[in-house]
């Protein structure tokens, strides 16, 4: 089963997660400040996240984790227009084709303890406090420098990638 990124964007919109199966669904992450959705597979146990961030209509960067935050991040750069991901629904597992533009992965950005400090220091922050962070500077240094962002668009991603750990973090450890 394939879900593009409007019908992803419409789970964001509306809030009304989309139930694949009883063993599998797509939800949106409690966050008001990024576009991210879960993709929760009972049967396996396990969660993958996605946030979306448009920087213009042909230019585009999907997130993704694995919510296992040791393995780092995925930086997809695509038109979101493009972006999908298929479900195979037998086995409750996502599999995100090559053509989904370039993929750089980010393996060590971010350790658990890092992402855990980070959330309890700056969950309730303002950007600009969150830019001054540590981990801001590093997620500068790592990611936006290294793919070449212009400082508007650097700015996004960073903030968008530090807001993704710390909602991944929350769905983990905080979530009923």
């Amino acid at each position: 089963m394939i879900f593009t990124y409007n019908i992803l964007k419409n789970v964001i919109d509306t809030g009304k997660p989309i139930v694949i199966n009883d063993q599998s669904q797509i939800k949106k992450m409690d966050s008001d400040q990024i576009d991210a959705i879960t993709f929760i597979s009972e049967l396996r146990n396990e969660r993958d996240y996605y946030a979306f961030l448009e920087l213009n209509p042909g230019k585009g960067i999907v997130f993704y984790s694995d919510g296992n935050t040791f393995d780092g991040f995925t930086v997809f750069e695509t038109p979101l227009s493009e972006f999908y991901f298929e479900v195979n629904t037998e086995k409750g597992v996502i599999d995100i084709e090559d053509g989904v533009g370039n993929q750089t992965d980010f393996l060590d950005l971010f350790t658990g303890p890092v992402i855990e400090d980070l959330t309890k220091k700056y969950r309730n922050a303002t950007d600009e406090e969150i830019i001054q962070s540590n981990e801001y500077q590093m997620a500068d240094r790592y990611i936006s420098v290294y793919l070449g962002y212009s400082d508007g668009d650097e700015q996004k991603v960073n903030l968008t990638l530090l807001k993704f750990a710390m909602t991944i973090y929350i769905d983990q450890n905080e979530s009923k």
